[in-house]
């Protein structure tokens, strides 16, 4: 069922910016597991273990925020270290053990390639993170490719509105052509302030106080766009 929150006018959309977790897939079991086995290795964390409950509420968040969350009792040194390889290993992990795609993907990915969109990704997550789920769902990335452009917290530092900016500026979209697609009250907020339209996936973590549409599965989306008005 597709639902819109207002009507207006508005050009064709012609570029679909996604978020990851949440939006693409769910990988919080696997990363998870991930950090349980990094954290391992360290003393001061030896005895963590983190289960996918905990990182839910952590969804959206860049990986220095999560760091303070779960582990606030070390200093900011030595939760910085034990983070950065938590991150460097997960992503080797999640090459091996990958999350879950939502239902459609794939297919709702080629849809819109066929339909002359094109697809990009921008998330809060750690360099390499989004490299890891494509090679996962054997997607390519570059200029006409399946994924033409990404860009996260971990390549720049600089926040989701400002790294959708970014990602808009170096491939010239237009605010009035282009959506971002996420699942939390984070994604929405860096859609406004980057000034696109956002389109919430309700299957995801979270729950936004508001958006421009709202699909809930991923094989509304197409239809969504060809009717769409921000």
């Amino acid at each position: 069922m597709l639902e819109k929150s207002r009507e207006g006018k508005r050009m064709s959309i012609e570029a679909v910016i996604f978020d990851v977790d949440g939006t693409i897939w769910d990988a919080v079991q696997e990363v998870a597991e991930s950090w349980t086995e990094a954290f391992s290795r360290f003393p001061e964390t030896k005895d963590k273990v983190v289960h996918a409950s905990d990182l839910e509420s952590y969804m959206g968040l860049t990986m220095e925020q999560i760091g303070e969350g779960l582990l606030p009792d070390l200093s900011k040194e030595k939760r910085e270290e034990i983070m950065c390889y938590a991150m460097d290993y997960e992503n080797v992990y999640l090459a091996e053990h990958p999350g879950s795609f939502y239902p459609d993907f794939f297919t709702c990915l080629k849809s819109l390639r066929e339909n002359g969109k094109k697809l990009y990704i921008v998330s809060n997550c750690q360099s390499g993170y989004i490299e890891a789920m494509l090679s996962a769902a054997k997607l390519s990335l570059g200029e006409g490719k399946d994924i033409q452009d990404i860009e996260c917290f971990g390549n720049t530092g600089k926040s989701k509105a400002e790294n959708i900016s970014l990602l808009m500026e170096r491939n010239r979209l237009s605010k009035e052509k282009t959506v971002y697609l996420g699942d939390t009250e984070l994604d929405r907020e860096s859609a406004e302030k980057a000034g696109i339209a956002f389109i919430f996936a309700a299957y995801g973590f979270g729950s936004p106080k508001q958006y421009a549409a709202k699909i809930q599965a991923l094989s509304e989306l197409l239809k969504l766009l060809k009717e769409f008005k921000g």
